[in-house]
């Protein structure tokens, strides 16, 4: 009969595969780290021919057929070998997170400053990361005020009195951060000490045609007074100026209610008024006038009189003594 020669390859061997990522030493204990470049990973096996497939994220497997650039996220790579006989090598697992794009963060203030200042007392600075991207590494927000110590942003700030530097920035864990900001922000919520000085008035009382001087420059606040203001109360005022003292003559009697503002640097204003009372000059008619003339003439008379009669006296005497 016919002879008949069969011929079996047997292979009871398991293959196997490795994998290794180009500029990247990875192993298991370093995989919760995230990467700023995205490394390339390239897979060898122990057979030539073998096929190898592998997953990322639990997706539809993928023939392997060069190296693998590693995109950017959070990515969970399974490889799989088997060779021309069925035999399966081990599989192989990394994990490999990255990150290359710079966070960003937006400084937003729930108010509108006026010349540069705010004046609402409960202003808050509130600091938002812009959208991040899908499977971007954690991003943390860190901030300085007036140079301290740098802390870890949460929730609005409430923004301080006075003239403040403000420092913020932004890293995630892969190590990428966003350019430092800083800017000057200025807040006065507190209206300014309004101090009032009359001089030329004793009690707030003063003849008609005497000057009066109002004196402001003793006010204060802590960002600074900038301007002056007074009403007199007759009608005539002085606008706003840098000069705290003003000077005024009242030339008819009355009461006069004067009204006197400052404003701070930040534009917070506050007035107060003061009644003034000024009296009429009071002529006695005794005294002046034409009766004021005869009375002197009459004294003047009086007085001649006086003397000749003392000069009579003497001369009597005189002639009596010659005798």
């Amino acid at each position: 009969g016919s002879e008949i020669i069969l011929e079996f390859d047997i292979d009871t061997t398991v293959p196997t595969i490795w994998g290794f990522f180009e500029g990247l030493d990875y192993s298991h204990e370093n995989s919760s780290q995230w990467l700023q470049i995205a490394p390339k990973l390239t897979i060898t096996s122990s057979e030539a021919d073998m096929k190898i497939n592998y997953t990322i994220n639990n997706g539809e497997p993928v023939e392997y057929i060069e190296e693998l650039v590693i995109s950017e996220g959070y990515n969970e790579i399974r490889v799989y070998g088997e060779d021309r006989g069925g035999n399966v090598a081990e599989s192989l697992l990394y994990v490999v997170k990255v990150d290359s794009k710079t966070p960003r963060a937006d400084l937003i203030i729930d108010d509108e400053p006026v010349d540069g200042w705010y004046r609402n007392k409960d202003v808050e600075l509130e600091l938002l990361l812009r959208q991040e991207e899908e499977g971007a590494s954690p991003t943390y927000i860190y901030y300085k005020w007036n140079g301290a110590a740098a802390k870890l942003y949460k929730e609005p700030l409430s923004i301080p009195e006075g003239s403040t530097s403000f420092v913020y920035w932004v890293e995630d864990e892969a190590g990428n951060s966003m350019e430092t900001k800083s800017m000057e922000i200025k807040k006065d919520s507190v209206l300014p000490s309004l101090f009032v000085s009359l001089q030329g008035a004793s009690s707030n009382r003063l003849l008609q045609g005497e000057n009066l001087t109002v004196d402001l420059s003793g006010s204060a606040d802590d960002s600074g007074i900038a301007f002056y203001r007074i009403d007199y109360g007759d009608g005539s005022s002085v606008s706003w100026r840098v000069s705290g003292t003003f000077t005024k003559r009242y030339t008819t009697a009355g009461t006069y209610n004067i009204t006197t503002y400052v404003k701070d640097s930040a534009g917070n204003i506050v007035n107060k008024t003061i009644m003034i009372t000024v009296d009429p000059i009071i002529v006695d008619d005794e005294s002046s006038g034409n009766g004021g003339s005869n009375t002197g003439l009459y004294i003047s008379i009086g007085a001649v009189v006086v003397v000749i009669v003392l000069l009579l006296i003497v001369i009597e005497v005189a002639v009596i003594m010659r005798r």
